[in-house]
């Protein structure tokens, strides 16, 4: 296997696919020798820095080698080839053993689910959005889940952080892993255990049913996954428009719905990328276009021998008014770069949480014995020579989910976005700028 996909991306693939993890067999010397090679080459021929950031990594590689190769354990020698390419300085270098407990805990047992969305905000697990409004015992948005079909998601949490080691995505791995346990075959159900404001726990059975999502085009490496896309309509003449990933199925609905705000009186736009992992990373400056009247650029993707920039050419029918990109933890890749760029050249505001910083493109390939290596295809940075890798986007506006605002019905970030674009849109959408200015090359 061999995608080109960001980390976080790559995560939601192997949710959306019936993944078999390896199992924990004792690595021989030989598969040992022919994994580190097969490593430390694909460093060698295919990272994007080819004098490796002054990194001697020939005499990386012989120091490594005998530590790895005479390791004590399978678990000490993967170490030792994830100490190797820690030496880049880099994120997104990952080497994943076939007992890798994300691939585990991402392995589907069917395609049906519960219908629930969560989210993360103070230490817990919250139901953000449900398929039904509310189920039997009293499961809804704002309660805190503690225990899906017998798995403590607190003890999840905890060796997924500990096998993450601190990784930029190690919280939307969590997120995946959790949203997978919500899966299963369609009629069976799966028990919850959770609270509701009150100290005392909950229980209550979820019935699992196929989703009625769209699902988007395959586009190389990524397969077909569902999609979500939808326009709200806020008060005071602002409208959101949320979708959960960048693919091209959706950037028809995404242009039309920007076109028509442009012409009926729509005052700003927020658009809420939260949770959105990315995928297609040409369509960040595709969106952009229709909201600027100037050539822009997002940033510049460095690759071995060459650059893509991310420019924004003025399209017709673009937006003029105020807008604001709505981000959490779990917003990566293309969403970054959109959010990032747009807020550089002053296009945009920023609300609500830190992103992932986890915007790089990255291979997936396969080593011997299941293993996985995960490496970084090009570098990425804002006009402005800013790297987002490993540090994300920080909101102009920081406010997140609670619990006691998801039971009370309320979406504090987009009502923060909402009230903030009020503030800065006429009274009427007109030909300006919104108060914001636009800058351009």
């Amino acid at each position: 296997m061999l995608s080109r996909l960001s980390f976080a991306l790559f995560l939601a693939v192997l949710a959306a696919l019936p993944i078999s993890a390896g199992e924990s067999n004792s690595v021989s010397r030989k598969i040992r020798e022919e994994t580190f090679r097969a490593v430390w080459e694909t460093v060698r021929d295919r990272y994007f820095d080819p004098a490796f950031g002054g990194l001697d990594w020939d005499a990386v590689g012989r120091e490594t080698k005998p530590k790895a190769i005479n390791a004590p354990t399978d678990e000490a020698f993967y170490e030792s080839l994830q100490e190797m390419v820690d030496r880049l300085g880099q994120s997104h270098f990952r080497v994943l053993p076939p007992t890798w407990i994300g691939t585990k805990h991402l392995n589907r047992r069917g395609a049906a689910s519960a219908g629930i969305e969560i989210t993360e905000a103070s230490g817990k697990v919250l139901v953000w959005r449900m398929r039904e409004p509310a189920v039997a015992g009293g499961l809804r948005p704002g309660c805190a889940l503690l225990d899906v079909s017998g798995t403590s998601l607190r003890d999840l949490r905890a060796q997924i952080r500990a096998q993450s080691k601190g990784a930029a995505a190690d919280n939307f791995l969590y997120h995946e892993a959790v949203e997978t346990l919500l899966t299963g075959r369609a009629g069976d159900q799966v028990k919850v255990r959770f609270t509701c404001g009150a100290a005392e726990e909950l229980s209550a059975e979820v019935p699992l049913r196929y989703s009625q999502r769209e699902r988007s085009e395959s586009f190389g490496f990524m397969p077909s996954m569902e999609t979500d896309f939808e326009v709200k309509r806020l008060s005071r003449g602002i409208i959101s428009i949320r979708f959960n990933l960048f693919v091209m199925s959706l950037l028809p609905r995404i242009r039309e719905a920007v076109k028509q705000a442009a012409t009926d009186g729509t005052r700003g736009i927020v658009f809420d990328v939260r949770g959105n992992p990315g995928g297609i990373g040409a369509m960040a400056n595709g969106i952009a276009g229709y909201l600027v009247s100037k050539q822009a650029s997002l940033g510049v993707m460095k690759m071995r021998g060459t650059e893509l920039k991310f420019l924004a050419f003025p399209q017709d029918g673009a937006f003029r008014g105020p807008v604001a990109v709505l981000v959490d933890r779990n917003s990566a890749s293309t969403s970054e770069i959109f959010a990032a760029g747009l807020q550089e050249m002053g296009r945009a505001i920023v609300v609500g949480e830190r992103s992932m910083g986890a915007a790089l493109p990255s291979y997936i390939v396969d080593l011997p014995n299941g293993a996985l290596l995960q490496y970084a295809a090009a570098d990425f940075v804002t006009p402005k020579g800013v790297r987002i890798e490993g540090k994300g986007v920080a909101p102009d506006i920081a406010v997140s989910l609670s619990a006691e605002s998801l039971l009370a019905g309320e979406d504090l970030p987009l009502e923060a976005a909402r009230a903030a674009l009020d503030r800065m849109a006429p009274a009427t959408s007109g030909p300006g700028n919104g108060g914001i200015t636009v800058t351009g090359e």
